[in-house]
């Protein structure tokens, strides 16, 4: 009997998952590769599979990785550091930038076992990452109504007619 085809490699959460029982090892290596070949998250992938939910997964992975679980429907947008991350780093590493203190940043992420993803963080930034587990789906809305009101305070920006007459004595440079 042929078997599917499992990644030779399970992510650090599907990894996880198989080792506590949530899921069976072909099931989470056909959800990975499944994700891979859409372009998302494990993450992502495993909830549209509908085989656990986002609240679900949140739990398992801040008691399996040990880093505390946040509600984001607890958070002021308006409050959260801007600037600190690249938007493209922040889609596609599903990564946001909570709170910093110190040389301390505190990153929202579903998946707290995607070290590629945090080490860019701290590459780019030049600080020490601290993960916070958050819920999939809170964190890809928070995301996108982020990076959308970004680019329409920067396509106003771009609009806006801007008077750059010279007074008198001023030269242009």
């Amino acid at each position: 009997m042929a078997s599917a085809t499992i990644p030779t490699t399970l992510s650090g959460l599907a990894r996880a998952l198989v080792q506590h029982n949530c899921l069976p090892e072909e099931e989470a290596g056909a959800i990975q590769s499944q994700a891979v070949a859409e372009g998302r998250g494990f993450v992502a992938q495993l909830i549209n599979s509908r085989k656990m939910g986002a609240q679900e997964i949140a739990e398992f992975a801040a008691r399996t990785f040990g880093f505390p679980l946040f509600d984001l429907n607890a958070v002021d947008p308006d409050h959260l550091p801007q600037g600190l991350l690249d938007p493209k780093l922040v889609e596609k590493g599903r990564l946001l930038a909570l709170y910093r203190r110190g040389n301390r940043l505190f990153i929202a992420t579903s998946d707290p076992a995607n070290l590629q993803a945090l080490d860019e963080v701290k590459f780019q930034t030049g600080l020490a990452v601290e993960p916070v587990v958050v819920e999939d789906n809170k964190l890809g809305t928070l995301i996108d109504r982020l990076l959308q009101s970004n680019d329409t305070a920067l396509k106003n920006l771009v609009d806006e007619d801007i008077d750059l007459e010279l007074t008198e004595g001023e030269t242009a440079a």
